[in-house]
């Protein structure tokens, strides 16, 4: 039972007593107990028709609070889905979010790394048209040597065609005197071979008599060569080639011209 029908059963137990007290008072105040009985009856079924009419409406009044509280249950179980839902949304939105949020910062690294990229490329290109500059000023320059060097190489041509000239002038003139060589039954280092090139070289190693010096036949040297040996001013002995090679010779010291002993850095010559 609800409050409503707890205030209505009091109200009911009130009522009773009051018209219980105002029949005691008319009881004690008459006589005629028919009326009375009379009055009393007609009271009961007023009072019970009260009670009747209460209970309806307290029934109608229930009926009515019970669909108000059915009414308002579905209010709420619909305001409770519509909650749920909006807290399913809520929770979507917030992953939606928080995915766009790594995008985001993904895209941001992106973004940072493609800065940086972009800074690297500008200091390459500058890097590049530094190199540019410098390929521009050393083409030049070569433009330069090939153009110095195209016209000494028609200067060496002419020197060429004139060095030609005078190599066939002289091919002409050595046939001629090998012609008149052979006529005289000579070679043309005969009468050269046993004549000293005048040379400077120096002694490289002594061995006994021997002495080997940085000179060779590139320098004109032959084998019966006569050399003489100083050190400084001073002179030390002669020798005689007894070998002879590309860039070195050896050669015999010879005893009866000896001043002093020879020693490795000595200047060999035929200057003198």
């Amino acid at each position: 039972m609800n409050l409503a029908g707890k205030f209505l059963t009091f109200l009911i137990l009130f009522m009773s007593l009051v018209f219980l007290v105002m029949a005691v008072v008319t009881g004690a105040s008459h006589r005629n107990w028919k009326a009375i009985a009379e009055d009393n009856q007609k009271i009961a079924q007023n009072l019970q028709s009260a009670i009747e009419q209460i209970k309806q409406r307290t029934t109608v009044g229930e009926r009515q609070l019970e669909a108000e509280k059915v009414s308002r249950q579905q209010q709420i179980a619909h305001m409770n889905a519509e909650l749920a839902k909006e807290r399913t949304n809520r929770d979507a939105k917030e992953k939606e979010l928080a995915a766009q949020l790594v995008i985001a910062q993904q895209q941001l690294e992106n973004l940072k790394g493609a800065e940086a990229r972009l800074a690297q490329q500008d200091q390459d290109i500058a890097q590049l048209r530094a190199n540019n500059k410098a390929l521009i000023d050393e083409i030049a320059t070569r433009r330069t040597e090939v153009t110095t060097l195209t016209n000494d190489l028609f200067s060496l041509r002419g020197t060429l065609d004139e060095l030609k000239n005078r190599s066939d002038a002289q091919n002409e003139q050595l046939a001629k005197a090998m012609k008149v060589l052979n006529a005289n039954g000579l070679r043309p280092d005969s009468l050269t071979d046993g004549i000293e090139p005048r040379l400077e070289a120096v002694v490289m190693k002594t061995t006994g008599d021997l002495a080997i010096v940085s000179a060779g036949t590139d320098d004109g040297l032959r084998v019966g060569h006569i050399i003489d040996i100083y050190r400084g001013d001073q002179f030390v002995s002669k020798a005689k080639v007894i070998n002879a090679e590309y860039n070195m010779s050896s050669a015999r010291i010879l005893g009866e011209f000896r001043q002093a002993s020879v020693q490795e850095g000595d200047i060999v010559t035929t200057k003198f």
